[in-house]
């Protein structure tokens, strides 16, 4: 029988990657409305990216490939990368390098969250998010926080929602709640994008 290849980290995510994305970052600025849109679709896409990523894990992780221990780390390889420092490069690009960050920490947790199968996704979104907003309202960001990424579990499991329904008063939140609420999106965006990532090689564990 032939032996099954075994699959690296790499195989999901890559230093090398990632510096693609900050070489493609750099190689712009902030001089005109053309550069901005330009540089605005770089971080959509590099967010995507990531979230792919992650979605490939969890992929195996659903049919059993991956337990939680080697999900779990897998992912926290992916992590560890994106997170790393970034040298400063102009006030405006560090600027949505925060934001970016910030909203791939819910990014991160959600997956952690489904993986670790700590969320019930036979509760509704929506009530969830008007738990969430309550939460923010009593400046609980720790229970926020943890709301949120329970938000993202039942996201990754299928479930969907329309953000626009509560984006009105999002908008009136604490910014970086704003910028979790934009992982939550990009979790869903990606996974509406495609399902490309479901499918893999079998002879890979």
């Amino acid at each position: 029988m032939e032996k099954k290849k075994i699959i690296d980290e790499n195989n999901f995510y890559s230093n090398k990657r990632w510096e693609n994305w900050i070489s493609q970052i750099k190689s712009c600025s902030f001089n005109n409305q053309k550069n901005n849109e330009k540089i605005t679709n770089i971080f959509i896409d590099m967010i995507d990216d990531i979230v792919l990523s992650c979605l490939k894990i969890i992929a195996r992780y659903d049919k059993k490939y991956f337990d939680k221990t080697k999900s779990n780390n897998y992912l926290m390889f992916i992590k560890k990368i994106v997170f790393q420092k970034v040298e400063p490069i102009n006030e405006n690009i560090d600027t949505m390098f925060y934001s970016t960050k910030n909203s791939l920490q819910i990014v991160f947790s959600s997956f952690e969250t489904y993986i670790n199968n700590t969320f019930d996704n036979t509760i509704d979104i929506s009530l969830m998010i008007e738990e969430a907003l309550l939460s923010i309202q009593d400046n609980n960001i720790e229970d926020t926080y943890y709301i949120l990424s329970m938000i993202g579990a039942t996201l990754i499991s299928g479930k969907t929602f329309n953000f626009d329904t509560i984006r009105n008063i999002i908008e009136k939140q604490n910014e970086i709640v704003i910028e979790w609420i934009e992982g939550l999106e990009s979790i869903q965006f990606s996974m509406n994008g495609t399902d490309d990532y479901k499918n893999f090689d079998d002879d890979y564990y």
